[in-house]
């Protein structure tokens, strides 16, 4: 869950950067109470446990304790939703950056049609620094998008069939007979399969951010390159 959480934090964080560009609206301070508070909820979800009402069990091929049969059926469908919330806060976050960055594509070449054609020193510096500027923004927002898809594609099953176990063995529907339960090769193949995530997630991020510094160095010196033509056009002129 902290995982998720985590991703859900980077998108809020992303999404209020760009709204507010010219604000300072998150602080130090502010993501801080922010993770104070996520983890104060997966305290709350992992407390219960520890009560007789809430029975845990071994699980061997997944090498981790979880809830047991007969759980009330409250608690996963609680867990069940703050988990489809996570997610929900998520999409819409890249549905609304993706309709600011669609309203600055419309927007940007019609400020570039109406500016002065006196300005022809000024234009290329705006043109590169914004499209720099914007350019490193869409690689974060794309970065955050790719871990999300990543956590659902590697986590995704396991989380599907815990939640799916933990509702059909739930206080509520369990039967006798009818008990459900994976076999040890599904276990292993989703609990392996969840591993992977934390060993890509790094390299993704560092191979993302070395290409948004070699895009942000290349956009620096041609910057410099037209500055210094223009001025050699006007020394000569």
């Amino acid at each position: 869950m902290e995982l998720l959480m985590s991703i859900m934090m980077m998108a809020i964080e992303r999404i209020i950067t760009l709204r507010f560009s010219r604000q300072m609206i998150l602080t130090m301070s502010h993501m801080l109470k922010f993770v104070a508070v996520l983890w104060i909820i997966s305290l709350c979800l992992a407390l219960p446990t520890l009560t007789n009402n809430i029975p845990v069990k071994l699980y061997k091929f997944r090498y981790v304790c979880d809830i047991d049969s007969k759980t009330p059926m409250l608690y996963p469908i609680v867990r069940l939703l703050i988990f489809a919330g996570c997610l929900l806060i998520c999409l819409i976050c890249f549905a609304a950056f993706s309709s600011m960055f669609w309203l600055v594509s419309r927007e940007y070449p019609r400020e570039l049609n109406s500016s002065p054609s006196n300005s022809s020193e000024r234009l290329p510096q705006a043109t590169t620094a914004s499209s720099c500027k914007l350019g490193q923004n869409l690689n974060l927002v794309k970065l955050v998008f790719l871990l999300l898809i990543l956590f659902i594609f590697f986590d995704g099953p396991y989380i599907i069939l815990n939640f799916y176990t933990q509702l059909r063995n739930s206080k509520e529907l369990f039967e006798e007979d009818c008990f459900f339960e994976t076999g040890p090769n599904v276990d292993s193949v989703l609990t392996l399969l969840r591993f992977v995530f934390p060993l890509v997630a790094p390299l993704v991020i560092t191979i993302e951010l070395h290409v948004d510094i070699r895009e942000s160095c290349l956009h620096q010196k041609l910057s410099s390159a037209m500055r210094f033509l223009l001025l050699s056009v006007k020394r000569y002129e």
